[in-house]
């Protein structure tokens, strides 16, 4: 199919804007009597609040606001909500550094900052866990104190019989393979305006992934019914998962907002982006696996502790999707995976570009490795032996719809011209060639239940596209993408289309920019929108001729 606009080196819709400085970032936001919000943190991993005394900071000319855990709803959250672990603000104890206490809001940032400094808190320091294997000790402090463990969620799955086939097996190869805590390091940092109007009606501008769960979010955690909150995606610097779960300074900017009557915004400083932002999982993974001389993979057993940091957030979400994943690129008949998530007072974790899939395609790739030198094989050879094929059901009941696995392998190693590199020595120089595999989702999932995508294209008379469409653009082009796939259907310039999104008010109920869903569930509902709008335009002008 021949076309004029998809697949073209076209300048991105959002380009000038972006290098002009004419678009709107969350912190270019300007409105009348807009205040500064700041939050007191914790400087202690784990320790009693013993005491507030926010007097001295109230009386700070130019304060506005003050609020601790007295004034906000008592309401716990979490992505699941079923263990939800954290409060808005820290009511009785504080569980990492960085631990929301209370908060300000004054008239500037330097009031704010200073208003902080007058907070007094009483603290008393309580003995913290800061390793899997402290958080896991029978007599292990316990992060909350209401839970049996440190222990949050577990999950096991078991497809055939490991034990049976490991005895079964020639070779066997085991081992410990260690990820650490990754920050997101986005160029714009988390921040938010919460504004309360005069009906009632809260708006919250912040730079998300997600509008629509995100005010299903913040509606929980205030108490507030969702028609009454409206949110806003400003343009964004970099997502990656960062930006999905809601952040307690949304709902701890509505509350002084409210107190205020004023916008509120809060926006988080560099330190704080990397100390309270969320990062991605660490594990610690101990895998086994066992082959036939031919090199047939007969059993992996998997065992993964994943460090949560001090609350649950995606946690439990980005093992069971590790569990998932596990099973589903290789042709392997029995398989154990036992996974579990522990607190420790660090900053907790959340979704990441891969969410659970690399630190486990790491272990595995790498082993595979391993196993390879132990049998003197080819791993191209024993990767290509094990690929799964189209046609296939795994012994995790994955059904492989469609595969070019063996072809992607075979073509990438042409590529790098692995037969002659590999192994090969020269003098003073050591070179390397070596290759990984990953599966992952290309639509998203169903981690909601479902998953799906609406769009809208209206045509003017003089013959302008508007598209309203969910498709969140973090800087990854999302909105080009829907543009493009609007002119090259309708037949028009990519700059006569028109795209608005990222206002829950104007936009339909959507699960966000998150899983590589946005291009093609997004895409197609544009797709399908364009196309009846050019049919209803060709039977408009079919009648008139």
């Amino acid at each position: 199919m021949n076309m004029c606009i998809i697949g073209k080196g076209l300048p991105r819709i959002d380009a000038v804007p972006k290098v002009t400085g004419e678009a709107q970032y969350t912190v270019d936001l300007k409105m009348p009597g807009l205040l500064t919000g700041k939050i007191l943190r914790s400087p202690h991993p784990h320790a009693l609040i013993k005491s507030i005394d926010t007097t001295a900071a109230k009386e700070l000319r130019g304060v506005r606001a003050v609020i601790t855990a007295v004034d906000v709803p008592e309401n716990l959250f979490s992505f699941y909500q079923w263990l939800a672990d954290k409060n808005i603000l820290c009511r009785t104890k504080v569980r990492y550094v960085g631990d929301e206490v209370a908060a300000v809001a004054a008239i500037d940032q330097d009031t704010a900052e200073e208003a902080i400094s007058l907070i007094k808190v009483e603290y008393e320091p309580l003995p913290a866990v800061f390793t899997l294997e402290e958080a896991m000790a029978p007599d292990a402090p316990l992060v909350h104190e209401d839970k049996e463990s440190n222990t949050t969620w577990s999950v096991q799955r078991l497809f055939g019989d490991p034990d049976k086939a490991f005895a079964e097996c020639d070779f066997v190869v085991e081992g410990t393979y260690v990820t650490n805590q990754v920050a997101h390091t986005c160029f714009e940092v988390s921040n938010c305006i919460a504004k309360w109007d005069a009906q009632g009606r809260l708006t919250i501008w912040t730079n998300t992934q997600a509008p629509h769960t995100q005010r299903q979010e913040v509606a929980r955690v205030l108490g507030v019914p969702k028609r009454n909150i409206r949110i806003i995606s400003s343009y964004m610097g970099g997502g990656f998962g960062s930006k999905l779960v809601m952040d307690m300074k949304l709902p701890i900017a509505a509350v002084l907002s409210k107190m205020t009557s004023r916008p509120v915004r809060i926006v988080n400083t560099r330190s704080e982006e990397f100390t309270t932002a969320k990062a991605r999982y660490p594990y610690t993974m101990q895998l086994k696996t066992g082959a036939t001389k031919e090199g047939r993979i007969l059993a992996r057993d998997l065992k993964v502790v994943a460090d949560a940091g001090a609350y649950n957030d995606k946690g439990p979400a980005t093992i069971n999707f590790a569990s998932m994943m596990f099973g589903t690129l290789y042709d392997v008949p029995n398989m154990r995976f036992d996974g579990r998530l522990v607190y420790t007072n660090k900053e907790m974790g959340t979704a990441f570009r891969g969410f659970g899939n690399p630190q486990v395609s790491f272990a595995t790739e790498v082993q595979l490795d391993e196993l390879a030198e132990k049998m003197g094989m080819d791993p191209l050879e024993l990767r290509l032996k094990n690929a799964n094929q189209a046609g296939v059901e795994t012994a995790c009941g994955a059904e492989i719809c469609g595969c070019a696995m063996t072809e992607c392998m075979l073509a990438a190693t042409d590529g790098i011209e692995w037969d002659t590199k590999r192994g090969k020595k020269e003098e003073g120089v050591l070179r390397g060639v070596g290759m990984a595999n990953m599966v992952h989702t290309g639509g998203g999932g169903r981690f909601y239940g479902y998953n799906s995508a609406e769009a809208f294209v209206k045509l003017s008379d003089e013959g302008t596209v508007t598209l309203i469409t969910s498709a969140l653009d973090m800087g990854q082009g999302s909105h080009t993408v829907m543009a493009q796939i609007v002119a090259e259907e309708l037949g028009v310039k990519l700059s006569e289309v028109n795209v608005l999104s990222n206002d829950t008010d104007l936009t339909p109920y959507d699960l966000g920019s998150w899983g590589s869903r946005a291009t093609f569930m997004n895409g197609n509902a544009v797709l399908a929108a364009a196309r009846d709008a050019r049919n209803a335009v060709g039977e408009a002008a079919a009648e008139m001729l």
